[in-house]
Order: C-alpha cells, then structure tokens, then sequence
C-alpha cells in the first residue's frame, strides 16, 4: 500500500482496482469534486488519512465508482453505497450496519467482515473472489455464496472442517488462514473439484489432510509452513 498526499489529496496510485482518491471528512466537498474532475474510479477512507465521519453519504454524488475500500471505521449509515451501480470491489470494516450486496449487482470481489445480518451474496452473478473475515458460526451449512467463485479465503473462521460449502466448480485458489478450530479439510473433493491451489497456515489443529489426494488439478499446495506440492 503507497497512499501518499499529492497536492491537496491523498492518493492510492496503485489500489487493488484502480487508482483511488483519500476521502477526507474536513474537505469532503473538495474530495467528491475532485473525483468527478479526475474521473477516479475508486475511493477509500481511514481516520489516520482524514476519514472520521459516520456516513457514506457523499457516494451519491459519485456513483460511476467501482471500487471502494474503508477501514478502522465505524459506520452507522450506509445508505448511499447502493448507488454505486457500477461497483466491482468492496472493502468496509469493520463496523457497519447490515448490508444487502443484492443492491450491487457488479459486485466482482468483497471482503466481507462476516456479520449474519448482511444478506444477498449468494445472488451475485459475477462474483468471483470472496474474502471471508471472522465467521463466528461453528458450521459453514448456512453460508450462502454463489458458485461463481474463482478464489475464496477464510480467515478466523471457526468451523472445525469444510462441511457445508457449496459445490464451487468454478473454485481454482482456495486459502485458510487463522482458522484454529480447522481440524479437517474432509469434503474438499465435493465442495472445489477443480480446485489448482490451496494454502492453509496458522491453522495448526488442522492435521487430517487426506482429501488433497482425491484432486487431481491440485498444481500448488502450502499447508503450515511446508510446500507440499
């Protein structure tokens, strides 16, 4: 990450999706008339770079954005993210209300600070990448998410194995991290057929690997601290 102030503004030249324009809470006029100048296609928010507002209502005067990324917020109104018709990339953690991703139907990647309130991933038709934060559930049985998926992530999630996961046939990368219940990766075969790499680390009761042997696209395997494949 290199955000750096250039000129009046802070700006992320190289944003996961596109270059991103800071917005900042005492110049937030300044900010939204400088996106729509510039033409920025993404915005991203935190209070160490002048972010300290609980609102987003300034994207309604934005709405072409595709990318957004906020942290070390605490959001109590989130309205005007619906929009965004146009958005591909979402980041907001990690306090905010419920979100219905349905509202945005472009929706490509989310990094989802899992809250049970949030609804309408599973209706995504683009989606593609999922990076799934601190799901507090001991079962995977009630995560909706669609089978588009390309690439799916876990972290500090609490189910003790991979049961319950859709079938994901499209799922080539699949990474578990923090996850210190996983015991198990049974049902992986059945959940990500055509799964080509899997990385687990700091997941250290995870010890029955077996399933692994049952994928035969597997061209990249990282379990613990050993490459096994």
């Amino acid at each position: 990450m290199a955000i750096q102030r250039t000129g009046k503004f802070y700006l992320w030249e190289d944003a996961p999706l596109c270059p991103s324009l800071g917005i900042e809470t005492e110049k937030i006029s300044a900010c939204v008339r400088e996106v729509n100048k510039k033409r920025y296609e993404g915005v991203f928010g935190c209070p160490v770079f002048g972010f300290k507002q609980d609102n987003l209502n300034f994207l309604s005067d934005i709405n072409h954005i595709r990318y957004i990324h906020f942290w070390e917020i605490n959001l109590k109104d989130i309205e005007a993210l619906y929009y965004l018709k146009n958005l591909e990339h979402f980041s907001i953690s990690p306090k905010l209300p419920a979100v219905d991703f349905s509202r945005l139907p472009k929706l490509e990647k989310i990094i989802w600070h899992h809250k049970k309130t949030d609804s309408g991933i599973s209706n995504l038709k683009y989606l593609k990448s999922l990076n799934l934060w601190r799901y507090k559930i001991p079962s995977y049985e009630n995560l909706e998410i669609p089978n588009t998926l390309e690439y799916f992530e876990a972290n500090w999630s609490d189910p003790e194995n991979l049961i319950g996961l859709p079938v994901l046939e499209n799922l080539k990368e699949l990474q578990l991290h923090y996850c210190r219940n996983l015991k198990s990766l049974n049902g992986l075969k059945n959940i990500a057929p055509n799964l080509e790499k899997l990385v687990v680390t700091r997941c250290k009761n995870c010890t029955d690997i077996e399933e692994i042997k049952k994928l035969p696209n597997l061209q990249h395997v990282w379990i613990q601290n050993k490459k096994l494949l």
